[in-house]
C-alpha cells in the first residue's frame, strides 16, 4: 500500500487541524469517559473528579517532556517552550506513564479516602484506549514507521521515502486492541488492584518489546545502541508489571496458607 496522506486533515487562515490532534483528542476523550464509567459503576465518582484533572495534566506534560527529554533534547534545550507548544507533534507513552502516576500519588497522598494503587490501575486500564488511538495518528502523520518490509501489506510512506516498510504503528494499535480485551476479562472477573495494574503492565509492555524489533531507528541516538531506547525504556515498566502480578498472586495464596496453619495447630 503507498501512503501519502497530508497529516493535516484541515487547514484554514485561523486554524490548521492535523490528523495526529484529531486521534490525540478523540484518545483523551474515550478514555475520559471510559474511567469515568469505571468510577461511575464502582461509586467512586468523588474520586474520579479529584484525581482526573492532575492525572490528566500530568500525563499531558509528562508525553511531551519524555519525547523531548529522549527524542529531542538538543530542541528542549534551545527552545524549552516547546515542552507546552502541542502545535508540533510528539509524545511519548513512557512519560505519560511517569507524568500521569506521579500526579495521581501527589494527589491521593493527601487523600486518605482514595487508594493510589486501585486508582491507578483503573486510569491503567482507560490508557489502553488511548493508545490504541494515538498509533492510528501516528499511522496518519507517516512517523514512527517500521523497518523495511516486501510482505504484502507492507506501506511505502512516501513523505518519508520511497522504501515499502512494516505499518508497525498498525500492528501497535491491534496490539494495544489486543490487550484492552485481555484486561477487560480480567476486570470483569473481579481481579485484584494489583493483579489489574500489573497485568495492564506487563501485557503492554511485553506487546511493546516484541514490535520494537519492526521499527526502525527514531533518532541518531537509537542508532548506536543494539536496542531500541523504546525496548530499554520498557523494561522497567516490565518489571514493576510482573512485580505486581507476583505480589497479587501471593495475596491470593496467603488466606490458604494461613488456613493451612490453623488446622495444623488444631490437630
Amino acid at each position: 500500500m503507498i501512503w501519502n496522506i497530508d497529516p493535516i486533515a484541515l487547514q484554514t487562515s485561523v486554524i490548521s487541524v492535523r490528523w495526529y490532534g484529531i486521534f490525540l483528542s478523540a484518545g483523551m476523550i474515550a478514555s475520559y469517559y471510559h474511567l469515568r464509567w469505571l468510577m461511575t459503576n464502582e461509586a467512586q465518582r468523588v474520586a474520579f473528579q479529584r484525581v482526573v484533572p492532575a492525572a490528566f495534566l500530568g500525563s499531558l506534560l509528562g508525553a511531551r517532556l519524555g519525547h523531548l527529554a529522549f527524542y529531542a533534547p538538543a530542541l528542549l534545550l534551545e527552545s524549552p517552550m516547546m515542552l507546552v507548544n502541542f502545535s508540533e507533534p510528539g509524545l511519548a507513552s513512557h512519560g505519560a506513564i511517569v507524568g500521569g502516576t506521579v500526579a495521581i500519588w501527589l494527589v491521593t497522598r493527601w487523600r486518605e479516602d482514595i487508594n493510589f494503587l486501585w486508582f491507578l490501575s483503573r486510569i491503567a486500564f482507560s490508557f489502553v484506549i488511548f493508545c490504541i488511538l494515538i498509533r492510528l495518528g501516528n499511522f496518519f502523520n507517516s512517523e514512527l514507521i517500521g523497518t523495511p518490509s516486501n510482505l504484502p501489506w507492507a506501506v511505502q510512506f512516501l513523505r518519508v521515502d520511497a522504501v515499502f516498510r512494516h505499518p508497525v504503528q498498525l500492528y501497535e494499535s491491534a496490539a494495544y486492541l489486543i490487550c484492552y480485551g485481555f484486561m477487560w476479562v480480567i476486570y470483569r472477573r473481579g481481579v485484584s488492584v494489583k493483579g489489574l495494574l500489573g497485568g495492564v503492565l506487563a501485557a503492554m509492555s511485553v506487546l511493546r518489546i516484541s514490535l520494537e524489533t519492526f521499527k526502525a531507528d527514531q533518532t541518531r541516538i537509537e542508532a548506536e545502541f543494539t536496542y531500541t531506547l523504546g525496548y530499554l525504556l520498557t523494561l522497567p515498566i516490565l518489571t514493576v508489571g510482573i512485580v505486581l502480578l507476583i505480589s497479587a498472586w501471593l495475596d491470593t495464596r496467603e488466606p490458604a496458607t494461613k488456613l493451612n496453619k490453623n488446622k495444623g495447630e488444631s490437630h
